[in-house]
């Protein structure tokens, strides 16, 4: 029997597979479903109406007791300022989901392992918001009778719905989802993003959004205040759940034949690991980098000292008839 030496090399592992980028016709309908979802609640307001005004109400007198109530003074200097006035109309009008879908597109083609995730935070950030719009509406400051507010969007020409892309529910003001998506879309261009410049600059995004809600008179301040953390909690909330089964994401992909290579976003395109967790391989890469770095600052005194051969060491071996350390001191001797 052959005994052969036990090594202490680990085995070697497989690479980490790679994630793979959802299948496009489970992603729009998950859109499809939500907008559904939205407008059955939205076609509520007639039995809404009574409850917003009283839940309104409630929430500015909140906002007097913290003095917090800055809308009505906000949104009459707005009234004094058309050019700021026009510019913010257009902010509220169409940021709010030119953003948010182009943020979503750009995570799709070039961030694999970030979309899931915050797939599923953009996700809960709505289905969040509409069970507090079905259970606790609010009426924003434009509609409450009698506040003095200026509805600044339909004054500008647009309908009382506001006539975006999506008709706006007129009793969905508490949380703003407005701020909710302006602060997914900042985390997750800053998680794309490489610069430390850029990636602060993101956050500029929900700052202006939330000056434009309130001076605007769509939403209180204390709206932007829950839409921030709505959205802050999604995103911290959505990487920790457990993924859903093969069987219930895959379906779309085997009912469509496969893409072709053109329409394939290209694989080598993969974010930066994201502020809230690392890569798959950081970990072994970063105890390789301790390893290595822990040889290079080990102490002088664990390291056997160097001896430096002189001409008269070379001379003495060569009287014993030793050899030498090193074959051309040997023979630099020998001809000297």
């Amino acid at each position: 029997m052959t005994l052969h030496p036990v090594t202490d090399r680990p085995a070697p592992t497989a690479p980490p597979a790679r994630r793979r980028r959802p299948h496009l016709l489970g992603e729009l309908l998950i859109v499809v479903l939500l907008v559904k979802v939205y407008d059955m609640i939205r076609s509520l307001a007639a039995v809404r109406e009574a409850p917003a005004h009283r839940h309104g109400a409630e929430v500015l007198s909140i906002e007097r007791l913290l003095h917090l109530d800055w809308e009505l003074a906000a949104n009459r200097w707005l009234t004094d300022h058309p050019p700021l006035a026009i510019a913010a109309v257009y902010w509220y009008q169409f940021a709010h989901i030119g953003v948010a879908l182009a943020v979503l597109v750009w995570c799709y083609v070039a961030g694999p392992q970030l979309y899931r995730p915050m797939r599923n935070a953009l996700v809960i950030t709505n289905v969040t918001g509409m069970t507090v719009f079905y259970l606790l509406p609010v009426m924003p400051p434009r509609l409450m009778p009698g506040g003095g507010y200026v509805d600044t969007i339909a004054a500008a020409g647009f309908s009382l719905d506001h006539g975006g892309q999506v008709p706006a529910d007129q009793y969905a003001a508490m949380p703003s989802l407005h701020l909710a998506w302006a602060v997914w879309s900042a985390c997750v261009a800053a998680a794309l993003l490489s610069g430390r410049r850029g990636r602060a600059l993101c956050f500029l995004y929900p700052t202006v959004t939330g000056v434009v809600v309130v001076v605007t008179a769509n939403h209180w301040v204390l709206d932007v205040v829950a839409g921030v953390a709505v959205g802050l909690t999604a995103v911290a909330l959505a990487p920790a759940l457990p993924p859903l089964p093969a069987h219930l994401t895959g379906w779309p992909a085997r009912l469509l034949p496969p893409l072709p290579s053109w329409l394939t976003p290209p694989a080598r395109l993969t974010p930066r690991p994201g502020w809230w967790r690392r890569s798959d391989d950081a970990p072994a890469q970063q105890h390789g980098q301790d390893e290595r770095a822990g040889h290079q600052r080990q102490p002088y005194r664990d390291q056997p000292i160097p001896h430096h051969r002189t001409e008269r060491d070379g001379r003495r071996d060569a009287d014993r008839g030793e050899p030498g350390q090193h074959g051309d001191v040997q023979r630099a001797d020998a001809t000297g």
